[in-house]
């Protein structure tokens, strides 16, 4: 049902309504909101469906948004218009973000890498866990002495919180500041500490991701989600940590990364 009057106030019905990250909104939601805009009105809709990171909740296409649509009962269709430029990433990064596009989900990304914005390439370091924390530790200590500063996370793809807070007791023993757990920023340069459902549509300067090699174990394709949006955080710096090499990155080119092997 038309929804006008919770929303209309003495400005009348809402002409045009914007919606960003549409993926996560379910069929009941989607269809609400579409049905606030009035017949001559304008609904714009921001998406990747590649970036449903929840196994009971979200959307894998538009169409729930045609439920309460009137500007559909005119014949009208949703008309496309593709992001096709990345500018969140560095140009290295998106590099490897189209390879690791191609490779998980089997097709051709729509997106090209940004190539106004350089930096280094992103890395995988293959270690046991214990020796993430000194690790991240010394990057640190490098990024004070070259006077590298912006926002940075530590990533985790799942949601296990066992495993966190051993991750964080670790960085903790190496002196590395962190914010609360699950924080989603950080105002005193101290490193958020989180999954990829609660930082969905942020960005930071530099992250580390952990946890791709668990990707392998499911066929959920919501997993391989996760791992898509982790990669796409950082804008500067992607540092990757695992235990071996993810199946996920097999196939992708050695020139869009360098792996560092310390086992």
């Amino acid at each position: 049902p038309n929804a006008f009057s919770p929303v209309s106030g003495k400005y009348g019905p809402w002409a045009h309504i914007v919606i960003d990250e549409a993926q996560d909104l379910s069929v009941v939601e989607a269809s609400l909101l579409s049905s606030f805009v009035v017949r001559d009105g304008a609904l714009t809709i921001s998406a990747d469906f590649r970036q449903v990171v929840s196994p009971v909740h979200g959307m894998k296409n538009l169409d729930a948004f045609r439920i309460g649509c009137n500007l559909i009962g005119r014949a009208d269709d949703f008309m496309q218009f593709p992001f096709t430029k990345n500018m969140r990433q560095s140009g290295q990064i998106g590099k490897f973000l189209r390879g690791f596009y191609e490779k998980a989900f089997g097709e051709l990304p729509q997106f090209v890498a940004n190539e106004e914005m350089n930096g280094p390439k992103p890395q995988l370091h293959l270690m046991t866990y214990v020796k993430f924390a000194q690790t991240i530790r010394k990057m640190l200590n490098v990024y004070r002495e070259k006077k590298v500063s912006g926002s940075m996370a530590f990533l985790q793809i799942d949601e296990d919180e066992d495993e966190m807070i051993r991750y964080r007791e670790m960085l903790k023993k190496e002196n590395i500041g962190l914010a609360p757990i699950w924080a989603s920023d950080s105002s005193d340069g101290t490193i958020v500490t989180t999954s990829i459902e609660r930082i969905k549509g942020l960005e930071y300067d530099i992250c580390f991701v952990v946890g791709l090699e668990k990707v392998e174990n499911t066929m959920l394709n919501f997993n391989i989600n996760r791992a898509y949006v982790a990669l796409s955080r950082p804008a500067h710096r992607l540092y990757m940590f695992c235990e071996h090499i993810p199946r996920l990155l097999h196939g992708i080119s050695n020139d869009l990364y360098e792996v560092f092997d310390t086992r």
